[in-house]
């Protein structure tokens, strides 16, 4: 019995040594709540105020409103749009300020002034071949943003401004959409003078652009943050699972891993949708992830961890994405620093770009989930 054992063990690793490995991928999608760091000053509302200036030699009027969903003015839209919504979780009130802090309804109040654009500077610049002109403006937008939680109870979540630091550099006529008449001439004008008119002439059409660019370049990633840290709300996470395409066999356990790996993804996204707040954090998930992990860290460890040196049968490509299956798998796993150390260790080798890209994009799961669970594995029951 133990030859007969040990002759099909060495036809297996036979086999799977003789055949190459041949990736194939399967693409796993589930949805899950997204928990911030501060989950108690998340609400499901918002309101805005926005007190405009009068700017851009008047083609900006002056604007003092509270923003809401009713709102089809042009300036008004433009603000609303700058601020983050998801749909059922974070949403734009339809009621007034005045009446969500008078019944006591938990939403975030943001604050927002903008004054004049100012041109800091504005240099004339000659091209190479000598046969342009064209202007390089800096430029300053003063901003002031505030967001506070009302309604229940106020606190302060954001407070922030642009400097007289902050300036942005833009070239005219080439940073400007100003149509298809004769005399705009986009890569610049043939004279000093012939450019001066055409600033006097469409400048304040630039500053409007520029002004509401700036604006916006400065509250989207402050509110992308800010939305992510203080906000609850529903998120796809999307990601490949790698397994093996090679129709002679070898790597079936490979495939097995990935499928029950895959298939468990779609089994915790078909408990969200039932109400389930659990994620992968009960028994029977983690049982599952562990198992595709050993097959993964077994795999890895038959090529000492090596995924950069070439192989006649597994190349380095094949090996880099069980690596990635592997992070994964520690991920969710709630392996957070051994994680955390295993990509930090391979970002410091020559990788393909799209691995670097992978891990990169694990490392940011790997730190989000690992607050997550740090801030709510007693209230929600989470367990690994």
């Amino acid at each position: 019995m133990k030859i007969v054992l040990l002759s099909s063990l060495l036809l297996f690793t036979s086999l799977a040594f003789s055949q190459k490995a041949n990736d194939d991928a399967i693409s796993c999608k589930h949805r899950h709540m997204r928990y911030p760091d501060s989950v108690e000053l998340s609400a499901k509302v918002w309101a805005l105020n926005v007190v405009e200036h009068p700017s851009c030699q008047g083609l900006v009027l002056a604007l003092n409103r509270e923003t809401n969903r009713l709102d089809v003015e042009k300036r008004s839209a433009f603000y609303n749009n700058q601020i983050p919504r998801q749909d059922k979780f974070f949403m734009q009130s339809s009621q007034s300020v005045a009446n969500l802090t008078n019944s006591k309804t938990p939403f975030i109040h943001f604050e927002l002034e903008t004054r004049d654009i100012s041109l800091r500077s504005q240099d004339v610049k000659k091209a190479q071949s000598g046969t342009t002109f064209t202007f390089l403006i800096a430029v300053h937008v003063p901003i002031d943003l505030k967001a506070t939680h009302k309604g229940d109870f106020d606190a302060t979540l954001l407070d922030t401004n642009t400097t007289s630091a902050t300036l942005r550099y833009f070239t005219f006529p080439g940073d400007a959409q100003l149509g298809t008449a004769p005399d705009i001439k986009p890569l610049g004008y043939p004279t000093e003078a012939e450019l001066q008119a055409a600033w006097r002439k469409y400048g304040k059409i630039a500053e409007m652009q520029w002004r509401d660019k700036v604006i916006s370049e400065f509250m989207y990633p402050v509110l992308f943050d800010f939305k992510r840290t203080f906000i609850q709300f529903e998120e796809w996470n999307t990601f490949k699972v790698y397994s093996d395409k090679n129709k002679k066999g070898g790597f079936d356990h490979l495939v097995q891993a990935a499928e029950l790996f895959a298939n468990t993804i779609a089994e915790i996204d078909a408990d969200y949708e039932a109400g389930s707040t659990l994620k992968f954090y009960t028994e029977e998930y983690q049982t599952r992830f562990k198992q595709s992990l050993e097959v993964w860290k077994t795999f890895l460890a038959g090529y000492d961890n090596d995924v950069i040196e070439k192989d006649e049968n597994v190349s380095p490509e094949y090996r880099q994405k069980i690596l990635i299956n592997y992070l994964y798998a520690l991920v969710f796993t709630g392996q957070y620093d051994e994680a955390r150390t295993q990509i930090n260790h391979y970002l410091k080798q020559d990788l393909r770009s799209g691995t670097r890209v992978d891990l990169e994009q694990i490392g940011r799961l790997n730190t989000q989930l690992k607050n997550e669970f740090t801030n709510n594995a007693e209230r929600l029951g989470w367990k690994i």
